[in-house]
């Protein structure tokens, strides 16, 4: 009996392969973090019909989430996850690792020529904020404001009694 490589037709992937490194594997392997209902056949079948990727074997570990404590001090477990070794016939090297990280940076201009810091949820957080102008406007606000709500809370619990 022979084995039939790429039985599973993989039309649109929505299944997420991480590829990562930092594990000490010879060349013609690679490590993917996957989710944990795709099975070893799933793997090969995905390489193949999206990279066009001939695998020879695929190893997979499941691996247990570390254990912690909750706000309520209930034990609980963080989520397992599924790590896919592949062997494949040809060799894969990784891409360099960039140098200079400085273009990236916040405040700097990505390549594209935006600033990073306009791309962040609240730019306004990453300003320092001017103290003098802060610590004035507390000031007037307490002169005029606090005496005027204390009125008001006075006047509210006469009429409430």
């Amino acid at each position: 009996m022979s084995k039939v490589a790429g039985k599973r037709l993989v039309y649109f992937p929505n299944i997420p392969f991480i590829l990562y490194r930092g594990l000490n594997l010879p060349p013609n392997f690679a490590a993917f973090r996957v989710p944990l209902n795709v099975n070893k056949f799933d793997v090969r079948d995905y390489l193949l019909h999206v990279y066009n990727l001939k695998v020879l074997s695929v190893k997979t570990n499941i691996y247990q989430g570390k254990l912690y404590r909750d706000e309520y001090g209930r034990v609980r477990r963080e989520q397992a996850t599924k790590r896919a070794i592949v062997e494949m016939e040809e060799p894969f090297l990784y891409p360099k690792l960039p140098e200079d990280l400085r273009e990236w940076q916040a405040g700097d201009t990505l390549p594209d020529g935006t600033s990073a810091q306009t791309l962040s949820r609240y730019p306004k957080v990453l300003e320092k904020p001017d103290m003098k102008s802060v610590n004035e406007e507390l000031n007037k606000l307490k002169d005029a404001g606090f005496s005027t709500s204390q009125q008001k809370i006075s006047r509210l619990l006469k009429s409430i009694h």
